[in-house]
């Protein structure tokens, strides 16, 4: 990737990050403190979208679907989404993580 950027609603995860990415000489990532349901971005800023662990933490599936609405906006029309679906499933029943285009987007 050219560019990546990562958003955590946790200051002290963005910091690790930084430093991690500093300490190990990773120029193209930069780090962003925000929320999941409402990430500070503009319409249609990325080509990927990505999220590993955030629906792991929601029980409710309108909180989930509302997470999956943000990362749609913010993903270029007709663009993947990747939904890393381990984080969602139990340890037995793991898969592959999954890409849906915004027309695939499973309910959740």
């Amino acid at each position: 990737a050219d560019r990546v950027v990562a958003v955590d609603v946790s200051s002290s995860a963005i910091e690790q990050g930084t430093r991690n990415a500093e300490i190990n000489g990773i120029a193209n990532v930069e780090f962003r403190q925000g929320s999941a349901y409402e990430l500070p971005f503009a319409d249609a800023s990325f080509d990927q979208v990505y999220q590993l662990t955030v629906f792991s933490s929601m029980m409710d599936a309108g909180m989930r679907q509302a997470v999956a609405g943000e990362m749609i906006r913010v993903l270029l029309r007709d663009r993947g989404a990747l939904f890393n679906q381990q984080a969602c499933v139990s340890p037995k029943s793991r898969t592959s993580p999954k890409t849906w285009t915004p027309r695939q987007l499973p309910k959740f």
